[in-house]
């Protein structure tokens, strides 16, 4: 009989929808900090990378667009379902990126120190179905070269 007084208790109530309501907002405030959330890891040239996966047209168009920044040695990794030159904007972007272009997981176009002003298209060199994109020197830093390979973990 207790347990269902409190259950019922008006007060319980309020408090629960109140911290619900705190829970929400800090939610929120994350987001709106650019809280950058990765959802898998792949191994590229012998290194470890936290990526956020964008497999969705919807992701694919938003990609990294408004986001302050990202750790460093993360990034977003596109995939694909068909082969093109795999064209990519910087529309709203925030911070400068290397473009790494993979054909089937083997790295073959890369695009260095990309300027998060450039109002033009950065494409691969040759067809590819899968695109990493990461900090601006990054693949300089961690000797990404064309004919490496990336494992999806």
């Amino acid at each position: 009989m207790k347990g269902k007084k409190i259950f019922f208790n008006p007060m319980v109530f309020i408090v629960l929808i109140i911290s619900f309501l705190i829970g929400v907002n800090f939610w929120k405030k994350q987001i709106k900090n650019n809280i950058f959330f990765t959802d898998s890891e792949i191994t590229i040239n012998s290194t470890d990378l936290k990526v956020k996966i964008s497999d969705t047209p919807e992701e694919t168009y938003q990609g990294l667009s408004g986001q302050k920044k990202i750790p460093s040695r993360t990034g977003m990794l596109f995939l694909y379902n068909q082969y093109s030159f795999c064209y990519h904007v910087m529309r709203g972007m925030l911070f400068d990126l290397d473009f790494i272009f993979l054909k089937d997981g083997k790295v073959v176009s890369i695009k260095e120190n990309v300027s998060k002003d450039l109002s033009g298209v950065i494409q691969a060199e040759s067809v590819c179905n899968q695109v990493l994109e990461i900090n601006a020197g990054e693949v300089e830093s961690l000797e990404i070269e064309v004919g490496d390979k990336m494992k999806i973990k």
